[in-house]
């Protein structure tokens, strides 16, 4: 029977009421319950280790899974020690075939258009402007990120919106950034702070960049055309095995979008880490993929053949 070690399970949110998150996951508790009852009708036919989210089993062979994001009925499920970080995209063919579905499957899951009555506008702000979208600024290496962002843009004289994230974290070093962007924002005209009181996707539309350390928005900017790139190599938000890894600003500006490419490589994660509860066959995929981990054991690299 497969160990369960560490599972997101809809029994046990509290565990992970500090994680910032679980307001968003309770609105997808049916996802959670429906790929926790497939887990739990087919472990015991296997034997192996099964974690959620970063492994705690460095020195065990198992899987790892989490929900997708911001498409979180796509449940991602990797070997260990691929999970963020370490996921080579050599795995990932450059002509893999497009999958004829895979447009339907965006319409379907991604969210393209929204009623903006309601919404804070924002004046003063002419259009072509750069969108950063932030996450977890207080630590040095996203904020050397932002840093570099924003220099970039002073020097340049591009328009800068700083999007706070819609649930910012509660502590003193998130406050002491947050009062150095204002700080910025006093002394350059062409710097902005948007708090999370503004709905961030209306923002998307006349942004000319999009640009984020990672973001689940940045799916949403990609499908719609935009130039999104993100500047951290870390595939936790599973779409950015498909969008664009920036290792400068000026890679990010230079950076042409490719929807077909695009397609390509969101064809290959789909096919190869996706399992989506809300097509039934995807129980079968889940099956198939436990097997040939658990029963065949096939090498990492075959593992995303």
């Amino acid at each position: 029977m497969i160990t369960e070690q560490y599972l997101m399970t809809p029994e046990n949110w509290k565990r992970f009421r500090n994680k910032g998150l679980h307001k968003v996951k309770l609105k997808r508790l049916e996802e959670y319950k429906r790929f926790h009852s497939w887990i739990l009708e087919l472990i015991p036919k296997y034997d192996g280790y099964l974690t959620y989210y970063e492994t705690l089993l460095k020195d065990k062979r198992h899987l790892s899974y989490s929900e997708g994001c911001p498409i979180f009925n796509f449940f991602k499920l990797i070997p260990n020690g691929h999970f963020i970080n370490n996921f080579s995209l050599e795995y990932m063919s450059d002509d893999y075939p497009i999958r004829e579905d895979i447009e339907n499957i965006l319409d379907n899951n991604i969210l393209k258009k929204w009623d903006d009555s309601f919404t804070k506008k924002i004046s003063n702000i002419h259009d072509d402007y750069i969108l950063f979208l932030t996450q977890h600024l207080w630590s040095k290496p996203q904020f050397d990120i932002l840093k570099s962002v924003i220099g970039y843009c002073i020097n340049h004289d591009e328009t800068l919106l700083i999007k706070e994230h819609i649930i910012p974290p509660e502590n003193v070093a998130y406050r002491k950034v947050v009062f150095w962007i204002k700080n910025k924002c006093n002394e350059h005209a062409n710097i902005h702070f948007i708090d999370k009181t503004y709905e961030t996707f209306p923002l998307l539309d006349n942004a000319k960049y999009i640009w984020s350390v990672n973001s689940s928005v940045g799916l949403t900017a990609i499908v719609m055309g935009k130039r999104y790139s993100y500047f951290t190599k870390n595939v936790d938000f599973a779409f950015h095995i498909a969008a664009h890894h920036a290792n400068s600003i000026q890679e990010a500006v230079n950076y042409d979008h490719s929807y077909e490419k695009f397609l390509r490589k969101f064809s290959w994660y789909y096919d190869k880490m996706v399992i989506d509860v809300n097509d039934e066959n995807h129980f079968y995929k889940l099956d198939k993929q436990f097997h040939r981990f658990y029963n065949e054991q096939v090498s990492d690299i075959e593992y995303f053949k």
